[in-house]
């Protein structure tokens, strides 16, 4: 039988971690976008591209 071994660190860690529900998340989320659309990193530009290149493919 296996058992799991947590740490009293861990513990402690879990006990203090900040908690988030779905609505801060969003607001967080809504925070951020304007910021991210008007500066896209180089990474996110390349992954749209890639992206259109694929939906083009798919659709010939």
């Amino acid at each position: 039988m296996v058992e799991n071994f947590t740490t009293e660190h861990e513990v402690k860690n879990i006990e203090t971690e900040a908690k988030f529900s779905d609505e801060d998340v969003e607001q967080q989320l809504k925070l951020q976008l304007p910021n991210m659309m008007m500066n896209p990193s180089d990474s996110c530009i390349e992954h749209i591209l890639n992206y259109s290149k694929s939906v083009v493919t798919k659709k010939a």
